[in-house]
């Protein structure tokens, strides 16, 4: 109003835009420069159009994304800015988040080796960090450390296993694993036929009862070589004392190895040395015939004879009678104190059925022939003559079939020509009566 004039009335539309509220996330650390990471960009609030702005080192489209994903390389803050509205009646807020980049552990893992026998052990190392690296590893079974920050220890598993490492510094964690192959179990086994054996008969025979052996190797203990064989059968050639050994070999390798429970004894052996009465060689008569034998080594403790007519006897000397006519073999069977056994085999034992001859007629006149009477015998039975005169008066008896009856009576008198008697036995045979004619 001026001047006493009124202006017409004016009015102005004011448009209040809403605010949209912006939320880049909460402060973050990731481990490692190349390591990508997602914005966690959110807003709410505001009206459309929402514009969507990140920075700094974001291009389109990227920037325009609520929740990029960026490598920082680099601790670094990223702003979010929401905006609505349309220009210049745009409003806007701006938020900001902080990620944080450490250093990366750049966990390094090495190991002896992937495969182990049973029993054995292995090395795993691990490396990373800038000084302040805890490593833990797991399981704990078959496992301990080396060197005080864990970063290196020894296993020696059971069974095929998975070990897992975690390296952690700062906050920053990485993990590798390690797969340790545990080859099947082998154990080496055997038994043998003997212990104590006798030159020449030394042989042993072994049989292997190994599990999980795909190959094995003998050791005999006397220097003569290895074998392979399964089953073998080794002959001791000289004496001593032997420690056998056996090693089973398994997949990969393994070994499992074993020695004989007792040693292997060889002893020399010995060879029994005999003498008979009647010495050899000889022939005896049956039925009576006797052998007298005896072991004269002064080694064997225990004595088998075999006569060759299917009887037997023990002790070092011993007797035999043969009744039956024939040839024979004497074979004596002797053990020494250490087992070891010797046979001794005699020459042929000629046993004969003794002939009997009885003269009929007889002259003793000294001239050499025919001067006496006996019953000719060549046995070694019981032997009994008896000369008698024709009334049955003993002149004559003898038990020795080469003395002779050189016709006289018991007085030492001569008796005259004629016929006289005899009656005679041998062993338990009673021969007929007969009669001899003494000529003068």
């Amino acid at each position: 109003q001026q001047g006493g004039c009124k202006g017409l009335p004016d009015s102005v539309y004011v448009v209040v835009h809403p605010v949209p509220q912006a939320y880049a996330g909460q402060d973050t650390v990731i481990c490692g420069d190349s390591t990508w990471i997602t914005l966690q960009g959110s807003y709410t609030g505001g009206g459309s159009p929402i514009r969507i702005n990140w920075s700094p080192g974001l291009n389109a489209p990227q920037n325009q994304q609520l929740q990029p994903i960026v490598m920082p390389g680099q601790t670094n803050w990223y702003y979010l800015q929401v905006s609505s509205g349309i220009p210049p009646t745009q409003c806007s807020t701006l938020d900001s988040v902080l990620i944080t980049v450490l250093p990366s552990i750049n966990l390094i893992t090495s190991q002896d080796t992937g495969l182990i026998c049973v029993g054995d052990s292995i090395t795993l190392m691990a490396t990373g960090g800038s000084g302040a690296a805890v490593f833990q590893w797991s399981p704990l079974s078959g496992l301990s450390s080396i060197v005080s920050d864990n970063s290196k220890v020894k296993v020696s598993p059971a069974t095929s296993t998975t070990y897992i490492l975690q390296a952690s510094e700062g906050g920053c964690l990485e993990a590798d694993t390690f797969r340790v192959q545990v080859h099947p179990p082998v154990s080496a086994a055997f038994i043998m036929s003997q212990t104590n054996v006798c030159i020449p008969e030394s042989e042993v025979a072994f049989e292997n009862r190994s599990l999980g052996a795909v190959s094995i190797s003998w050791d005999f203990g006397d220097n003569t070589g290895l074998s392979n064989e399964n089953n073998p059968l080794h002959p001791y050639k000289t004496p001593g004392s032997y420690a056998v050994r056996l090693v089973a070999i398994g997949i990969g390798g393994c070994k499992d190895t074993v020695y004989s429970p007792t040693k292997v004894e060889v002893y020399e052996g010995f060879q029994p040395m005999v003498s008979t009465t009647p010495a050899l060689p000889l022939e005896v008569s049956a039925p009576g015939g006797k052998v007298v034998a005896s072991e004269t080594s002064g080694k064997a403790q225990q004595w088998t004879w075999h006569w060759g007519d299917g009887t037997q006897s023990n002790g070092s000397t011993a007797e035999h009678q043969y009744n039956q006519a024939g040839t024979y073999k004497i074979e004596l069977y002797a053990e020494d104190k250490q087992g070891c056994r010797g046979r001794w085999e005699s020459s042929p034992i000629v046993v004969q059925v003794p002939e009997v001859f009885i003269p009929n007629v007889f002259s003793p006149n000294g001239d050499g022939i025919g001067d006496g009477f006996r019953v000719e015998y060549t046995g070694d039975e019981y032997f009994n003559l008896k000369i008698l005169d024709r009334w049955g008066v003993l002149l004559f008896e003898t038990h020795n079939p080469q003395q002779y009856w050189e016709g006289r009576d018991r007085n030492g008198g001569e008796v005259g020509a004629g016929v006289y008697y005899y009656q005679f036995r041998i062993g338990e045979k009673n021969y007929p009566p007969g009669n001899v004619t003494l000529l003068r």
